[in-house]
């Protein structure tokens, strides 16, 4: 099997997987997976509508450090989602940019302390 076509195949098996996992997931803390469906060549998964974005987008385009309140929020957020992958064992793509973001909020927390 040339690499090519084995690399594509392990992508196909990934994506599969990844819906799958999206689907098992019902969390508030998370963009859930609202349905899927395919055509002869594409997977279309719709997710949730989220309104004001992404935190960590969010986050980088701030000027100055979050009030502590909110900041306080956001980490409790994040951590709600780790904790909800954690009891359901799942650790995918997601994860990473969950802990960015909790790493972002206690940043900005760190700042507004010494100001």
């Amino acid at each position: 099997m040339p690499h090519y076509t084995s690399v594509v195949i392990n992508c196909q098996e990934h994506v599969k997987r990844e819906k799958q996992i999206m689907a098992e997931c019902d969390c508030p803390f998370m963009v859930n997976l609202v349905t899927s469906f395919k055509d002869g060549s594409h997977l279309y998964m719709l997710m949730e509508c989220v309104m004001g974005g992404e935190l960590f987008t969010y986050l980088q385009s701030r000027s100055g450090p979050l009030k502590e309140d909110h900041a306080r929020f956001y980490a409790a957020s994040v951590v709600c989602g780790l904790e909800y992958m954690q009891e359901h064992n799942l650790m995918w793509r997601c994860s990473l940019q969950l802990l960015l973001a909790l790493c972002l909020v206690c940043a900005c927390m760190h700042a507004a302390s010494l100001m």
